[in-house]
């Protein structure tokens, strides 16, 4: 092969590298720990703790009741309250019944958000700013969505912090 067409080749190669990786930088960005937070206003320290202690467990896998190494959607919510000295119930649907409801276009850092079908609950995450949730993904563990995106039905929004 001659030289020229050598160059050409590694040239080629190099460009779809490139290519590959700034292409999917704006995927990486979108759930990455350390864009948490900079494009959102904290109203005070409780909710900086959360947005601090979510950006910690960002991409922790999924599990069924959750604990300090995997989490469910309850468990992660537990787990997030609990850094700023706010016990919650196990589940969601006991989540649910805590707290002020507030409106959408109110919603405010830390706010809870729930999903379900009918009269029950059968998710919950953390409103993070900018029309973003985190929660545990079962499919995906821990994760930042844009809240319009998710699959679940939308119930309410209940607000813990004051």
């Amino acid at each position: 092969m001659p030289l020229q067409t050598m160059d050409r080749c590694v040239y080629f190669l190099i460009c779809l590298l490139t290519i590959g990786v700034v292409g999917c930088s704006s995927f990486v960005q979108f759930s990455s720990k350390s864009e948490i937070g900079k494009s959102v206003k904290v109203y005070d320290n409780k909710q900086s703790k959360i947005v601090e202690e979510l950006q910690s467990l960002l991409g922790m896998p999924y599990c069924f009741g959750g604990n300090y190494q995997c989490f469910d959607c309850s468990g992660l919510t537990q787990k997030v309250y609990a850094s700023v000295g706010i016990k919650l119930p196990r589940t969601a649907q006991e989540q649910s019944k805590l707290g002020k409801q507030v409106a959408v276009n109110e919603l405010k850092i830390g706010d809870l958000l729930f999903f379900g079908n009918g009269s029950e609950i059968s998710h919950v995450g953390v409103y993070v700013g900018d029309g973003e949730v985190i929660h545990s993904s079962s499919s995906r563990g821990v994760v930042r969505d844009k809240f319009n995106n998710l699959p679940m039905r939308f119930k309410f929004a209940k607000r813990l912090l004051e």
